[in-house]
């Protein structure tokens, strides 16, 4: 586990922040691309035609520790969990987390 410090000093500039969000967002577009060609996913309530990463950022909580988060939109929150667990899946073959947990959400 990293701290938020150390991470910090990973990211030396509000730029590299930003560009790992921007990398981040990416990816998961990417996997929702993949996900929407996938016919076991073809019955979840999700507009196909929009469904796509529009926001990707760092949480840090009040007791200091961080994730990264991901929110997907045109899917509904109740959308099953396979549908969630393949698009993490996927974010993390070309994301590196830094130790920390992406979480993935839906929203219409």
């Amino acid at each position: 586990m990293q701290s938020l410090t150390e991470f910090l000093s990973l990211v030396s500039s509000d730029v590299a922040l930003q560009d790992k969000l921007k990398n981040l967002k990416e990816i998961s577009d990417q996997a929702c691309e993949k996900a929407a060609q996938q016919e076991k996913f073809s019955n979840e309530p999700v507009n196909w035609a929009d469904f796509g990463c529009v926001e990707s950022n760092l949480i840090v909580q009040s007791d200091g520790d961080w994730f990264w988060d991901v929110c997907i939109e045109e899917a509904s929150p109740s959308t099953g969990s396979e549908l969630k667990e393949y698009i993490h899946k996927e974010i993390l073959k070309k994301f590196d987390p830094l130790g920390k947990w992406v979480q993935v959400s839906f929203e219409w």
